[in-house]
């Protein structure tokens, strides 16, 4: 198991230090989400994790996940080629259909057809990382012969391509075409373990190596009363998500918009002494089998500067415990 560390960017200012923190901590990666008009996701996660690349010689980056439906294939393709070449092949890739109606209404599309827009953008990115050129026709996109690549990727056929998915119909398209999937910090625990173990079968039915499982955790290292008002802020944010969502699909709610519970929250964070989280973590490899954990420490409202970079130090005997190829 690795673990990657996964940022909310509620104040460009404070990014160079955070990444900082995070490798001199021993984090894997430092990993970029996308939103459109939210506070701490970032419209371009490819372009803010090129950034840490050139920051951070020993982080790996990306997009994990990136809305893949809103942009234009082949421009990710090439741009993500040419950060992977750049970087000596430190590129993470995760990609996403989205959920949220507005992303795509500002982009003229309709949230309706974000499998199918995922499913062609997820070939054809990964046609032209493999150098196979020849025209592309689908319901949704449509590009023509191409000139290879002048910038290939370092990782040979480009990065691994994690999915991110909490459905049967995703876990099965990640299944095929993607190398892994992303499991949200909204899960269950028992939701994760039915997750991935749908994945690994659905990968052994078709003969497929069993691929990669990540999942985001929402983690805090300190004292118990550190651990609760993390829990309490946590509470409210996932509380207050699901009321600015309801009507979206969001199966971790019974109802939209009712309060989180606390045993909820519980269930779904990593929290405590630096030995309790590793125990913690130690469960989730053994229950599902987990070889990736993007842990995250921030909430969407943001953190004191001073306070984020102590619990970013905490990680440290975490990271130095789990961080094995």
């Amino acid at each position: 198991m690795r673990l990657g560390y996964g940022t909310y960017v509620t104040s460009p200012q404070l990014l160079d230090a955070e990444v900082d923190a995070v490798a001199d901590a021993g984090f894997d990666a430092v990993l970029f989400s996308e939103h459109h008009g939210m506070r701490g996701y970032v419209p371009d996660p490819l372009a803010a994790a090129t950034y840490v690349l050139g920051r951070r010689p020993e982080l790996r980056s990306g997009p994990v996940p990136m809305v893949l439906p809103l942009h234009d294939p082949v421009h990710v393709a090439e741009a993500a080629a040419l950060a992977d070449a750049l970087s000596g092949g430190r590129l993470m890739f995760g990609v996403a259909a989205g959920f949220l109606a507005r992303d795509f209404e500002q982009r003229g599309l309709d949230v309706a057809d974000r499998a199918g827009l995922l499913e062609e953008a997820t070939v054809i990115v990964r046609r032209i990382w493999a150098g196979e050129l020849d025209p592309f026709a689908g319901e949704y996109f449509s590009v023509p012969a191409l000139e290879p690549l002048a910038q290939p990727p370092a990782q040979s056929g480009g990065p691994p391509v994690w999915m991110a998915s909490g459905t049967p119909g995703g876990i099965r398209r990640a299944a095929r075409i993607a190398d892994g999937i992303v499991i949200d910090s909204v899960r269950a625990s028992s939701n994760v373990v039915d997750l991935a173990e749908s994945f690994r079968h659905a990968r052994l039915e078709a003969g497929m190596a069993p691929g990669t499982v990540a999942v985001m955790r929402r983690g805090w290292i300190g004292p118990e009363d550190e651990v609760g008002n993390f829990v309490a802020n946590l509470q409210r944010e996932l509380s207050g998500f699901a009321t600015r969502s309801a009507g979206q699909s969001m199966p971790w709610l019974d109802e939209p918009g009712r309060v989180v519970s606390v045993a909820e929250v519980r269930d779904r964070v990593v929290a405590g002494t630096p030995e309790d989280v590793s125990d913690q973590l130690r469960s989730l490899a053994a229950e599902a089998g987990v070889d990736y954990v993007i842990v995250k420490v921030q909430w969407t409202s943001g953190i004191d500067p001073d306070v984020l970079r102590e619990q970013i130090r905490r990680w440290a005997p975490v990271c130095a415990e789990f961080q094995v190829n």
